[in-house]
Order: C-alpha cells, then sequence, then structure tokens
C-alpha cells in the first residue's frame, strides 16, 4: 500500500515570507492535529489569507502568521521534513529571519534536525539568476528524493 505524503507547504511568518516545502512518510488518515484546525493531508494556511500576507479580522488588518500550524504540523508526525530557502540578499525577507522564525519554532528541540536551510548568492526571487536556480533546483530534487517514501516502487 503507498503511502500518501504532503509535498509542499508554503508558509507565511509573522515577521517575513518564505517557502518550505515538506515532505512526510507518516501514513495520513481522518484524524486531525490536535492543534490545527485542517486535516492532516491538508496544507497549513490560513485560508483567508491574501497573497499579501494579511487578513482583516474584525475590522482589524492583521499580519498572517502560520507557525503554530507549522509547530503543529511536526508535533502531530515527527517524520515531518522542512526545506526552507532563500536568498542572502533578499529585503522581502531578510536573510536571518527564516533561521531565526524556525529556530523559534514551539516544538521539541529534537525535531529541529528535521529542518534544512539551504541560502543563495540572490534576492528574493531566487530563480531569478541561472546558478541560483540550478543550486536551488538540486537542492529541491534531492530533498523530494529523499522524502519520497515510494524508494524502489
Amino acid at each position: 500500500m503507498r503511502t500518501e505524503q504532503v509535498v509542499a507547504l508554503v508558509a507565511t511568518f509573522s515577521l517575513a515570507s518564505a517557502a518550505a516545502l515538506a515532505a512526510s512518510p507518516k501514513s495520513r488518515h481522518a484524524e486531525s492535529p490536535p492543534e490545527a484546525g485542517a486535516g492532516p493531508a491538508s496544507v497549513f494556511t490560513p485560508r483567508s489569507a491574501k497573497s499579501t500576507g494579511t487578513v482583516v479580522v474584525e475590522g482589524h488588518k492583521m499580519t498572517t502568521n502560520v507557525m503554530p500550524d507549522l509547530a503543529a504540523a511536526m508535533k502531530y508526525d515527527p517524520q515531518l521534513e522542512i526545506c526552507l530557502n532563500g536568498g542572502y540578499f533578499d529585503l522581502a525577507t531578510p536573510f536571518y529571519e527564516g533561521i531565526y522564525e524556525m529556530h523559534h519554532l514551539q516544538i521539541p528541540q529534537n525535531l529541529q534536525a528535521n529542518i534544512g536551510y539551504h541560502y543563495y548568492q540572490s534576492g528574493h526571487m531566487v530563480y531569478a539568476n541561472e546558478a541560483p536556480l540550478k543550486q536551488l533546483h538540486d537542492n529541491v530534487a534531492a530533498f523530494i528524493r529523499k522524502t519520497d517514501n515510494q524508494a524502489g516502487v
């Protein structure tokens, strides 16, 4: 029997945005994670968030923060792996912000080993220059191969 896997998780952080690919070999079923409102096979993102990362709640403009959802997903499935990619010269998502946010996730210390970091000689659009694009491609392809859970099938 094949195991479902979450292939991508896009998280908008409270202070910055970053894309994180996630994959898990854990079997998915109908049970919902205890700390999240969405089912385990869904992507953990606020459904009401606009592409700007802001929502309006009772007339108040707020920045979305999916870090608690990411922490809940990682606690629910301790085999969940995250691949964080970013540019050193990114003005929209400053270099150290992703590392800082991930190091401050409310998860057990042993789950920090499930987070991989890759940074490139680029700005926010890593894919805009050929050399960083190739590195990004190679890192994401290696991450997908590593977390595929379909090896030999």
